[in-house]
């Protein structure tokens, strides 16, 4: 079975830029504290559109993305994303097809 994979998009509303980022800093300290199930939670910002967000993440199994679903942290960051993103949180979860992996 794939590891489950997902991105996550996130854009902070004008002006709030700043405050998306660091709550978003938040959480990826408090998934590596908390989420033993979770393989990598990667920030990046888009090159030259600092308040665009995306996450990589990779789970150990789907209990593991259950677990970071309804973690209290997760909570925090939705109360976050409510007040500084344009939107929510767009989440699309990938399929392996191929590729290569050191």
């Amino acid at each position: 079975m794939p590891i489950p994979t997902l991105l996550a998009k996130l854009t902070a509303k004008p002006g709030h830029e700043a405050d998306l980022h660091a709550a978003l800093e938040a959480a990826v300290r408090a998934v590596d504290v908390a989420e033993p199930g979770m393989l990598a939670y990667t920030m990046h910002t888009v090159v030259g559109e600092p308040g665009t967000f995306w996450f990589y993440e990779q789970y150990a199994d789907d209990a593991a993305v259950a677990a970071h679903r309804s973690s209290p942290h997760l909570a925090t960051l939705i109360t976050a994303v409510r007040e500084h993103a344009d939107g929510g949180i767009e989440v699309i979860r990938l399929t392996p097809v191929m590729g290569i992996s050191r």
